[in-house]
Order: C-alpha cells, then sequence, then structure tokens
C-alpha cells in the first residue's frame, strides 16, 4: 500500500532523468505514497492521541511485519555474538558523533558494554530500522516507511530488538503503561515467550543511545526534534541508573 513502483534513473546534465529500461539506469528510484506527516508515531506521541488499544494493535502488526518478513537471497554470515559486538561498536561511534550535546556518552556505552555480555541467548532475526520517524498509523492500520537498515551487518539482530526499538520511543512518550500495551500486542502475536525483564532494560538502553544521538542530530536543523532529544537524553540519564 505505501510502496508503488520502482523507476528506472539516471543523472543527465545535474539532473535526475527517468529512463524506461532498467539497463540504462544508474539507480532505481521507489516511488511511494506520500503519507499524511501527523499519522507519523512522532507525530501521534507528541500529540497524545493515542488509545491504549491503538498501542496493542501497533505491537501486533509489527509481529506480523517481523514474521511475513522474507530473506533476500543473500545469507548473513556472523552469528548472535559477532552481530552484538559489531552493534556495540557501532553505538560507540554514533554516540560520539554528538558528544557536543551528549558530552558524558562514554559513561552510558560503557555500561551498555557491561551489560551486553548478560543478555540470555537467542536466536537471530531480520531486524528493520524502526522507530517514531518512519511508522506511520493510519485508520488503524501500521504502516513501516524506509525501514531498510543502512548498513548490511544490522539486517540481521537478537530477537527482539524490533520490539524494543519502537517500544522504547513508545516508552519515553507515552509512559509504561502504553509501553506494555505495545509490547503486549507483539507478543500476544509473534507467539513467544517473553524475555527476562533485565534483558528488556538492556535493549531500552541500547535504544535510548540510538534515538537520543540521533534526534540530536535531527535537532541541528528542527527545533521540534531538538525538543525531542532533549526528552530522550533525560530519560537515559535516568534510566542508566537501573544498572548501578
Amino acid at each position: 500500500d505505501v510502496y508503488l513502483r520502482t523507476q528506472p534513473t539516471r543523472i543527465k546534465n545535474g539532473q535526475i532523468e527517468f529512463v524506461g529500461d532498467s539497463e540504462e539506469a544508474e539507480e532505481i528510484l521507489l516511488v511511494t505514497r506520500l503519507l499524511p506527516e501527523d499519522r507519523s508515531l512522532f507525530e501521534l506521541l507528541r500529540s497524545g492521541n493515542l488509545r491504549m488499544e491503538d498501542y496493542v494493535h501497533l505491537g501486533t502488526q509489527l509481529a506480523r511485519c517481523e514474521r511475513n518478513f522474507v530473506l533476500g537471497e543473500e545469507i548473513y554470515q556472523g552469528n548472535l555474538e559477532s552481530n552484538v559486538v559489531g552493534r556495540y561498536q557501532d553505538i560507540v561511534q554514533w554516540t560520539q558523533s554528538a558528544e557536543e550535546d551528549i558530552p558524558e556518552w562514554r559513561i552510558y556505552t560503557d555500561v551498555l558494554e557491561k551489560v551486553l555480555g548478560k543478555l540470555q541467548r537467542t536466536e537471530l532475526v531480520p531486524t528493520f530500522d524502526i522507530h517514531l520517524l518512519n511508522i506511520f498509523y493510519i485508520n488503524d492500520i501500521f504502516y513501516p516507511f524506509d525501514t531498510s537498515p543502512p548498513k548490511e551487518e544490522w539486517k540481521m539482530g537478537p530477537w527482539p530488538i524490533n520490539l524494543y526499538r519502537a517500544a522504547t520511543d513508545i516508552l519515553v512518550f507515552a509512559g509504561v503503561e502504553a509501553f506494555d500495551a505495545f509490547s503486549s500486542g507483539y507478543y500476544e502475536d509473534i507467539q513467544k515467550p517473553q524475555i527476562q525483564s533485565d534483558n528488556k532494560d538492556v535493549y531500552v538502553l541500547y535504544a535510548l543511545l540510538i534515538q537520543t544521538a540521533y534526534m540530536y542530530n535531527l535537532g541541528k536543523s528542527s527545533p521540534d526534534k531538538r525538543v525531542a532529544a532533549m526528552l530522550y537524553h533525560n530519560f537515559l540519564r535516568e534510566w542508566v541508573q537501573k544498572f548501578k
């Protein structure tokens, strides 16, 4: 419903030109519907216009996306341990990129390093770049948009990382009850036992680090994202106390 078609393109005289034959194309453009910005999860959470049943529906539909996702032909060569290590190394660099706004970033990544080793073993699953800016909720339907991870290594990850990437946004903006409602919808559909509570805390910490740095970077040109960044940052300061 969101993705309409592919369009072969090339650059000619500094302009994007559509071409009819994919063999002539330099890039393939993905044509999508224009989704209403006010139905993004970011705007819905800021406005407070979601009901508890909406959070359940969102969690259920995320689980269905995950269950129905079909892997491409490429086979992931890593294992759970190497994936977690690589993600930690990336999050260190990512958080450091916002050092101007998060001068204490090393405290958080050091805590993450210590607790990652305590995660219960789980399976590797396809993972999405899923967060409040690329989830849309229109007429009770969940629309993930542009959720392909920016790095090949991030296309697989430990289950249930998809859940807690999105659930953390809900936790920060809407609180524990909404977080639990979203999680319950997910777990009911995915039909897997919930992970241990202390493991949930680790995944939330990981997601908070991603989103805090991300929002600060976006906030350089968007006042709304700057405000969101400070909300994440304050939440992160409190959350890391769980591990002391």
